[in-house]
């Protein structure tokens, strides 16, 4: 049975911005849990997983599917290379929510898709190393969490 669409993007990250315990009335961005408690509350999915390992992720985005990323925004990953690479360098501008929905086993890369558009990347999609996705999501604070029926 297909699932009927769920609410955009922006109506996410506003219920989210209600119920994280980060400080301060300014929009200073919120967390997936958050938005992941939310989106429990309106019945969109029962549980979820959240991964605590890079192998964690490799191995759930090859076997079950995609996993939303939020991690630390640097400042030249506005700007993917020629090749669709994001490069986590400079100074961090800021979080981002983005879904990493394939893995290249051989390459060693995550595919990824923003919402950027299709002006963004390679038609809103890019690259990012296994090495940087760690970084991002277990050294820097990030995290990496997908719905879970089981």
């Amino acid at each position: 049975v297909p699932c009927p669409p769920g609410p955009d993007g922006l109506t996410i990250y506003q219920e989210a911005l209600k119920r994280d315990h980060i400080p301060g009335e300014a929009d200073t961005g919120t967390s997936l849990i958050a938005a992941a408690k939310w989106l429990q509350e309106i019945g969109r999915f029962r549980t979820y997983v959240h991964a605590s390992t890079i192998e964690d992720m490799i191995r759930w985005v090859l076997l079950k599917g995609p996993v939303q990323l939020g991690i630390p925004w640097l400042a030249q990953m506005d700007r993917p290379s020629a090749q669709g690479r994001i490069h986590p360098v400079g100074p961090v501008r800021g979080g981002h929510a983005i879904i990493a929905y394939g893995y290249d086993q051989v390459s060693g890369y995550f595919r990824l898709a923003n919402t950027w558009g299709p002006n963004w990347g390679q038609r809103g999609r890019c690259w990012l190393f296994v090495r940087d996705a760690e970084r991002l999501v277990f050294q820097m604070g990030g995290e990496c969490l997908s719905p879970s029926e089981s």
